[in-house]
């Protein structure tokens, strides 16, 4: 399958250049920094000698929840930088005809791309965690093994939705211009837009359209979900909350309320709602979130499939 080889020969000319390397000294740097200002700056050894409580928060799913603030807007940015000119750039520069002269498909070019940049984003969020832990055992924080692990692999996989985006974008675009204006308008969407883009599609459903409260409720929370950036946040914090954060509440069912928008939707929520509903499940986030992965580069291959080099 000569997919393999495109993702191979991207992957090692990452391996070659400063991209890898210097995208593991940055994903480290930010995962092991705030560790000492959790640590030494607040004062873990005060907290234990007057509050015990205080102390018992003060574990790696407080540096988790701390991080996500930083992995959240960063890791997909790195991820479209790393991927956007990933087909439309070697359209521009003519090497995309070279590259299909040899026996490889179209759609080898773009599951081979989206599988070697993958890599390239996947194994510095890793080795950035992996550090960060073992400065966790080192500090004065308590290491919380089972929840470090399931936010390293969420974090990977949040780079891996962003590559398969720009991926899906580069291979649809006939410029690496193009890609880069789609690319950053999703980002934008996602990140900036979207909770905007909710809030007007309420009030003009709550205006125009005969759709109650409780309706208007389960179609935010769905569309918040399917935003990839949203659901990993959602999952994060349905992993790392503790008890002591969420006031005894089940630390998913919180993580799904922390979705909602608006307050009046959490409100009505939780008097809807005792327990989670099984479609609101981390499993269930978790398959949306996963199939940006093969839907945008679906997409994309659909489109580049069709063009005219």
């Amino acid at each position: 399958m000569t997919w393999q080889a495109v993702a191979r020969k991207d992957f090692s000319d990452a391996i070659r250049s400063w991209w890898l390397w210097g995208l593991s000294a940055l994903f480290i740097l930010i995962f092991t920094l705030p560790i000492y200002f959790i640590a030494e700056g607040i004062g873990v050894g005060a907290q234990e000698a007057t509050d015990p409580e205080a102390a018992a928060v003060l574990t790696s799913d407080l540096l988790v929840q701390v991080l996500l603030l930083v992995s959240a807007p960063f890791v997909p940015i790195i991820a479209i930088v790393i991927a956007y000119a990933a087909i439309a750039g070697e359209r521009d520069s003519g090497t995309l005809k070279l590259l299909l002269s040899l026996p490889h498909s179209r759609a080898d070019v773009v599951a081979g791309k989206l599988l070697g940049r993958g890599g390239v984003i996947v194994l510095p969020i890793l080795l950035a965690t992996v550090l960060s832990a073992l400065v966790v055992v080192l500090s004065a924080l308590e290491l919380r093994a089972g929840t470090f692990v399931q936010f390293a692999l969420l974090t990977a996989l949040l780079g891996v939705v962003f590559v398969a985006i720009a991926v899906g974008i580069s291979a649809a675009a006939r410029t690496g211009k193009q890609a880069m204006v789609g690319t950053v308008g999703i980002y934008v969407l996602f990140t900036v837009l979207w909770n905007s883009f909710l809030s007007g599609l309420n009030e003009l459903l709550s205006e125009y359209a005969p759709v109650g409260d409780e309706t208007l409720m389960h179609l935010q929370l769905v569309l918040a979900l399917a935003n990839p950036v949203e659901a990993y946040r959602s999952l994060v914090g349905s992993i790392s909350y503790t008890e002591a954060f969420t006031g005894g509440e089940d630390p998913t069912y919180v993580a799904r309320i922390d979705a909602l928008a608006t307050f009046e939707h959490q409100l009505l929520f939780a008097e809807t709602f005792e327990t989670l509903p099984a479609y609101y499940s981390d499993f269930a986030v978790l398959l949306v979130f996963v199939s940006w992965i093969a839907l945008l580069p679906l997409v994309g291959f659909l489109v580049f499939r069709d063009e005219d080099l």
